[in-house]
């Protein structure tokens, strides 16, 4: 696969699996793609989940709303029903703001937990590789998998009397960053 980062000067850099993904390859998932990104993991973006390779990433909920940051495109290919599950890397809210802002489940695990060997890091101390899914279960099964497995307990009723709010206003007041650019030249 081809791994570019979101930017053009490695639009066609081809390179060994990172070790997360030999992990998924011998666990037997398949591997579609590589996601847009916000280019460089937002290091030289304007516009969140846009890139010089991809373009901009879109919430799969319309246009107006924002794919959020560096992980934009595993969390809208989740969200879109494209893929069932998507691995993403968090710097600083990279895997949790695209999360909640297409209406998926992301986990940031701790840092070493996942192996970031073969990742193109932004700040190489501080990133993590972390799952994206439709519910926490799944996004727990993928974490044990790219992590070598036997970090997440399996209990299944861990999750029978939690309950998840939505606060609807904020998501319908949220604007679109283009109308940011477009009023802020």
């Amino acid at each position: 696969l081809r791994v570019s980062a979101g930017a053009q000067i490695l639009a066609d850099h081809s390179a060994p699996d990172a070790e997360l993904v030999g992990r998924l390859r011998r666990a037997g998932a398949v591997l579609l793609a590589t996601a847009n990104l916000s280019e460089l993991a937002g290091a030289v973006c304007r516009i969140p989940g846009t890139s010089a390779v991809g373009g901009k990433t879109m919430n799969p909920f319309g246009a107006d709303f924002t794919p959020g940051g560096s992980s934009s495109g595993s969390a809208a290919s989740v969200a879109a029903g494209i893929v069932p599950l998507s691995v993403g890397t968090e710097t600083s809210g990279s895997l949790i703001a695209p999360a909640s802002f297409c209406g998926v489940v992301a986990i940031k695990p701790s840092r070493g937990l996942v192996s970031g060997e073969g990742i193109v890091p932004l700040i190489r101390f501080q990133d993590s590789a972390g799952p994206i899914a439709g519910s926490v279960a799944e996004a727990a099964l993928l974490l044990d998998g790219i992590s070598g497995g036997g970090t997440v307990p399996r209990h299944p009723d861990a999750l029978a009397d939690v309950r998840i709010g939505l606060l609807r206003a904020d998501l319908e007041a949220q604007k679109s960053p283009l109308e940011d650019v477009a009023s802020n030249p």
